[in-house]
């Protein structure tokens, strides 16, 4: 069985079951009552336009019970209230999916062969000690996996994050990324391909880099490993055909406007139609104010669905013309960062809905939920 196909065949199902039970429940809800001439066309069109899940989101709802057997959890993961997800507590069950005992979620289907299974950082970092020789999380991880031969550049705008940092965005992304396969990496120059790889041999992952040796490096590593791992040459700024083959990807652009536009541009043409989500990681160098700009970009295709502040650190790397210039600045003041962090970055959690949705007027006040 194709159990992506099947998935996409239960979402077409669940569209027609939930829009369904909206136009059936809407009209009891706080504020609805109090609108006159409410058509059913203009509830189905709300119901399309703003409350009917992605596919990605469908189906990453479903891993949220499957692995955790809860309603609570998915109505705390996505901010809902009971409704939403109580929407798909009873598709699963018409659909013999699940059975509910005594308030208790079982599964009747085994999932486990499309399923991410979410890990927390210490789980990440336990079995990535079964691969490799773990010497120091707080450097990069090139020089954990004994990469000799790759040097960081300048023109690329290159610098690693610690090992530490990456074991923390590999645990975040299983968290956030359902399948086990369709992820992209827009950029690597940190390595976690090859670590989310080792963690998650089932997945099916693509670099894309414009950096050559960069792309032959992961090559190299992936080799000795054992593992496979695509790699393909691409400058974001440069036109490059639609793919829509991936559910997920993360970038790490340059910390300024026009470089984090550029590769979320970038990650848009890879994304599915079928929505996914992008995991971002920024840093704020040269943004200030101008985030405003980058929040108005963001919105045209993306749901913020999470921030997670300062968690990617990047420990002090004397190759930049930029950071040998303030070492001696500061040590003229007695403060040594050869071995501290010099620079940290957030996590974006992005969901992609490929589109703005159509924008609906009718009667409302600030008290209804239609």
């Amino acid at each position: 069985m194709n159990v992506l196909r099947y998935f996409q065949a239960l979402y077409k199902d669940y569209s027609k079951f939930a829009l369904k039970e909206y136009e059936k429940n809407i009209h009891n809800w706080m504020g609805v009552k109090e609108i006159k001439n409410v058509s059913e066309e203009l509830i189905k069109r709300i119901f399309l336009n703003y409350m009917l899940d992605t596919f990605f989101i469908f189906v990453d709802k479903i891993r949220t019970l499957y692995f955790e057997n809860s309603i609570e959890s998915v109505i705390k993961k996505y901010s809902e209230g009971l409704w939403s997800s109580y929407l798909i507590l009873e598709f699963l069950r018409e659909k013999s999916i699940i059975e509910i005992r005594n308030g208790k979620i079982s599964f009747l289907k085994d999932f486990n062969s499309f399923y991410l299974k979410p890990l927390s950082e210490r789980e990440v970092k336990n079995l990535l000690k079964r691969k490799i020789k773990l010497k120091n999380l707080e450097i990069p991880v090139a020089l954990n996996l004994q990469i000799k031969d790759f040097v960081w550049k300048e023109k690329f705008d290159q610098l690693p994050i610690d090992t530490k940092s990456a074991i923390f965005v590999v645990s975040k992304i299983s968290h956030y990324y359902p399948f086990k396969n369709f992820f992209a990496f827009i950029g690597d120059d940190d390595f976690i391909s090859i670590i989310f790889k080792l963690i998650y041999p089932e997945m099916k992952i693509t670099v894309f880099d414009a950096d050559e040796d960069l792309l032959q490096s992961i090559e190299k590593v992936a080799k000795k490993f054992d593992i496979e791992i695509k790699v393909k040459k691409a400058r974001v700024e440069e036109n490059f055909n639609k793919t829509n083959n991936f559910y997920g990807c993360i970038t790490n652009p340059p910390y300024n406007l026009k470089g984090s536009i550029t590769f979320l541009e970038f990650s848009k043409k890879l994304l599915s139609k079928e929505g996914g989500r992008c995991f971002l990681i920024l840093g704020n160098e040269a943004i200030g104010r101008r985030y405003l700009e980058l929040q108005k970009k963001i919105s045209e295709s993306f749901i913020i669905r999470e921030i997670i502040p300062s968690r990617i650190s990047y420990p002090f790397y004397e190759k930049l013309t930029e950071d040998r210039e303030i070492l001696e600045r500061l040590k003229s003041y007695g403060v040594k960062i050869e071995k501290r962090k010099i620079l940290f970055a957030s996590l974006y959690v992005l969901d992609f809905v490929n589109k703005e949705p159509e924008k609906i007027n009718f009667n409302s006040t600030i008290y209804t939920y239609l």
